[in-house]
């Protein structure tokens, strides 16, 4: 990120994070978990997903700080406004670093509200392949006053989008999908179809608009859904998109994820038929780099509980920060240093894949040895799905599962360690806590 400005920005939305309104709000979201309501009081469909206000706050205070799609619109301005090419290539890596650095400061306050965000920014690019529909949908996808109700898109300020690709019999290989396309005409928004079929998987159901993908006569294709008709389809009536239920997930439970099934819900193709595939995962990398993103902000969180807890507790006389088997000189190398390579690397990869397997046999309550890894952090298992330090242990699991391969996942996260601690320098060492 080069220049002041950016830096600005950075540090005052690390400030608003790491502000006791804003933990409040994270601890307020992930303890009232979602409701679905299926029907309205006189029993007419409406599967609309209710949330506490606090998951209203934060994610508002996500799109206001352009976390979804404002990065993609203000990399349009600055290449309409440039006079060559180069400019326009630094404003828009400069929109998109900014934004970065402040998606991975945003997870330390409460990531559940990221899915949305992050679904949001990511469909930008995939929308372009079919024009009308990112004429009519971009300028409030970059909009930055959220819009919680449950409304056509022209009578929102602003909107999101979420996606659904996993089926029952497929899991990640979504070749295997079973849900299908009918032809339904044509209109303002290009080639329409009737869908029907499933989705096992159905990423934040409150969204006003999915991607999702289905089969069509030239195979697995890309079709935008929106939760509204718009106004010559239907009169504007609601699609036939069916919340079956909500999962339960060991973390991230302030987000809904669902189950769904389509009852010849209308969809507009996007891009080439039968390419439904690349071009889906054009929206799932940058998905998956910022679950990297808020990966490294989580650790980095993790990290200041860990410098505070060990520097103010006590035992036996001594904090435990001066006490050798909490590897004090391998918490601070990593806060100061942040090279992340080496030897010392190599420790860390270490220790952080001794404290997830402890963490997850934990969770299951699976135990193959008598001692914890970590005395005195990991050593009361019953406080592990409430109490605050550990809420991003379960929440990062759900993500890395949720995004397909491990592999790709951590990584991604791995190489972004640096990239947290030198993006700490940019706000002025935020949220550090000794």
């Amino acid at each position: 990120m080069s220049g002041s400005t950016g830096g600005l920005v950075v540090a005052a939305l690390g400030r608003l994070a790491g502000t006791a309104e804003a933990q409040q709000l994270g601890r307020l979201a992930e303890r009232n978990r979602p409701v679905l309501h299926t029907h309205d009081p006189v029993g007419r469909r409406i599967d609309e997903v209710e949330f506490h206000p606090s998951y209203h706050a934060l994610l508002g205070r996500a799109l206001h700080h352009g976390l979804h799609g404002t990065p993609w619109a203000a990399a349009d301005v600055a290449t309409d406004a440039a006079g060559d090419v180069a400019a326009a290539d630094a404003a828009k890596e400069h929109a998109h670093v900014e934004r970065a650095a402040s998606f991975m400061l945003f997870s330390e306050a409460e990531p559940s509200v990221l899915c949305p965000v992050s679904m949001s920014y990511a469909v930008m690019p995939a929308l372009r392949a079919n024009a009308a529909l990112h004429a009519a949908w971009g300028p409030k996808l970059a909009a930055t006053a959220y819009d919680a109700r449950c409304l056509p898109m022209p009578q929102k300020s602003s909107v999101t989008i979420g996606m659904g690709m996993t089926e029952k019999q497929g899991g990640s290989d979504v070749r295997a999908n079973t849900t299908r396309a009918q032809a339904d005409g044509t209109d303002a928004w290009g080639a329409r179809f009737r869908l029907t079929g499933h989705k096992w998987f159905f990423s934040a159901p409150m969204c006003d608009a999915f991607l999702v993908l289905a089969q069509t006569s030239a195979g697995i294709s890309c079709f935008f859904m929106p939760r509204w008709l718009p106004d010559f389809v239907h009169d504007g009536a609601r699609n036939a998109i069916r919340i079956q239920r909500l999962k339960h997930k060991l973390g991230n439970q302030a987000n809904a994820s669902s189950e769904v099934e389509f009852d010849g819900a209308t969809a507009w193709l996007v891009g080439e038929a039968g390419r439904g595939v690349a071009q889906i995962l054009a929206m799932g990398a940058l998905t998956r780099l910022d679950c990297a993103l808020g990966t490294a902000g989580l650790m980095r969180q993790a990290l200041s509980i860990a410098l505070h807890h060990t520097a103010q507790r006590q035992a036996f006389g001594k904090a435990l920060l001066d006490r050798r088997q909490q590897r004090p000189h391998r918490l601070f190398a990593l806060d100061t240093g942040g090279t992340f390579k080496g030897e010392f690397g190599l420790e860390a990869l270490h220790l952080g894949r001794d404290l997830l397997v402890e963490t997850v046999q934990l969770l299951l309550n699976r135990r193959d040895d008598a001692g914890p890894v970590g005395v005195g952090l990991l050593d009361h298992r019953r406080s592990l799905l409430w109490h605050e330090t550990f809420r991003p242990s379960g929440w990062r699991s759900v993500a890395v599962r949720a995004e397909g391969r491990s592999r790709v996942v951590m990584g991604s996260g791995a190489r972004l360690v640096c990239f947290a601690c030198r993006l700490s320098t940019i706000s002025g060492k935020i949220l550090r806590i000794r």
